[in-house]
């Protein structure tokens, strides 16, 4: 099992270190708490970006729906 520091974190999703901090206070990414230090697993990590890319294409695809009905009238 191999456990990421914050900034091990920020590089691998490409978010800054203040970021990643932020998502911790707010418990909006899976971490632990290992004597004081928080850490990461890699694979709860993984499957957290995944969940993320899957919530923005579904959103993508309701907001393509929302267009296309705007742009018709109501009619798909």
């Amino acid at each position: 099992m191999e456990y990421l520091t914050v900034k091990d974190v920020a590089v691998i999703v490409r978010l800054s270190v203040p970021t990643i901090r932020r998502y911790t206070m707010n418990k909006e990414i899976p971490f632990h708490k290992i004597n004081r230090a928080v850490r990461f697993k890699k694979s709860e990590i993984e499957e957290w970006v995944e969940k993320r890319e899957a919530a923005k294409c579904s959103a993508r695809a309701e907001l393509g729906v929302l267009f296309s009905e705007a742009k018709t009238g109501g009619k798909v």
